[in-house]
């Protein structure tokens, strides 16, 4: 990924409103993530308790002349227990990044001198007050983070988003704008699919700086610039980098996996979640701790 980064240097800028909220969740993301471990170990004790199932199995199905309640009580354990064990190995593996990050200090390289000035005092009170109007007629982006954050920050997209609108105007050329944020208020989405960036946001950079502009997830963007580059395919780059986008799926499948036991649900809702969780035991085994810095 720093290849890619590295040949495209000269032409990446960072909105200062990015910086800033790197800096200011840097170190909170990085507790978070060592926090995670234990987090995630007391949803599994609390959720993943195989008692009832086995009691609610033995006694529907002990006698059933094809079915192997014993044998399927023990597969799931060996999930259960290999997902925990591969938590634990993945937890003791994880780098000290509040020590030593040395992908920080190769970004830091990357974009020295590609950070645009901070917006006055004066100018930002501005933009808090007319984005209360934006989130009030819905328009983009921001105003999903009205009541999902607290005070100043959920003007946040809507600094950032003037900010790119500010250096397209002074740079005249068109904008690729990459971000992992796939909320509604910046992606047109139907059926369940990301289709396009939403399209209020094309015409208001059309109409105020003139330019076109271009979204990209960060692995549909790797994937581009490897071929903008001619670099060599790197389809594990590409694939970490949907990875860290899927992640919360594979939590929320033990959620699905502890309803269907609260439920006794023995049937193919309980299939899936096990089907999902193996997938979940298979990303921790697979996991690249590197990514999460």
């Amino acid at each position: 990924m720093f290849d890619i980064l590295q040949k495209l240097q000269e032409r990446i800028w960072i909105p200062h409103q990015v910086a800033y909220e790197i800096h200011k969740n840097r170190l909170t993301v990085i507790s978070d993530q060592s926090v995670a471990y234990k987090e995630i170990q007391t949803i599994l004790d609390k959720n993943l308790a195989i008692g009832t199932l086995k009691d609610e199995l033995f006694k529907n199905y002990k006698r059933h002349p094809f079915i192997d309640v014993k044998q399927i009580i023990e597969d799931i354990e060996g999930i259960i227990n290999k997902v925990k064990d591969d938590l634990q190995a993945t937890k003791q593996a994880h780098p000290d990044f509040l020590e030593n990050d040395e992908l920080w200090k190769q970004l830091i390289a990357i974009i020295d001198g590609k950070v645009s000035q901070a917006y006055s005092k004066d100018k930002l009170k501005e933009i808090y007050k007319n984005s209360e109007q934006r989130f009030k007629d819905l328009i983009p982006p921001g105003y999903k983070d009205d009541d999902r954050k607290k005070g100043d920050d959920k003007y946040g997209d809507v600094v950032l988003w003037l900010q790119l609108i500010d250096y397209a105007k002074s740079q005249k050329k068109p904008i690729i704008f990459v971000t992992d944020d796939d909320k509604e208020d910046w992606w047109l989405k139907h059926g369940g699919k990301t289709i396009s960036p939403r399209p209020e946001l094309v015409q208001e950079m059309l109409t105020e700086a003139g330019v076109r502009f271009y979204m990209y997830p960060s692995h549909r963007f790797l994937e581009e610039a490897q071929k903008f580059l001619t670099l060599p395919e790197q389809p594990e780059v590409i694939e970490e980098a949907r990875e860290i986008r899927e992640q919360k799926k594979y939590i929320d499948y033990l959620s699905a996996y502890s309803s269907a036991i609260e439920n006794s649900l023995i049937n193919s809702e309980m299939t899936e979640a096990i089907a999902n969780m193996t997938k979940l035991q298979d990303r921790l085994i697979n996991l690249d701790i590197n990514q999460f810095s």
